[in-house]
């Protein structure tokens, strides 16, 4: 999950490990405020609830989905 959130640039717009932009929301503590189901619709489609959002769909595949939720959830609450 860290090498694809890498790959793909995610830090460019998000904080991640408490590092990054600030065009979209942290994603470090990001299941202190949503569910897993949400995140996981988000990725496969980051239009699903904004059809204005300037996150890009980057067709990941199930199994990269998976890594990057596991990912995520070890971040936690970093503030």
């Amino acid at each position: 999950g860290r090498t694809l959130s890498t790959a793909k640039g995610c830090i460019g717009c998000h904080v991640l490990e408490e590092k990054g932009g600030n065009i979209g929301p942290s994603l470090d503590d990001l299941f202190e405020r949503r569910k897993e189901d949400f995140v996981r619709d988000k990725l496969t489609n980051p239009r699903t609830d904004n059809p204005n959002s300037v996150m890009p769909d980057y067709g990941l595949s199930a199994e990269e989905v998976g890594a990057f939720l596991a990912y995520l959830k070890t971040l936690g609450n970093r503030h």
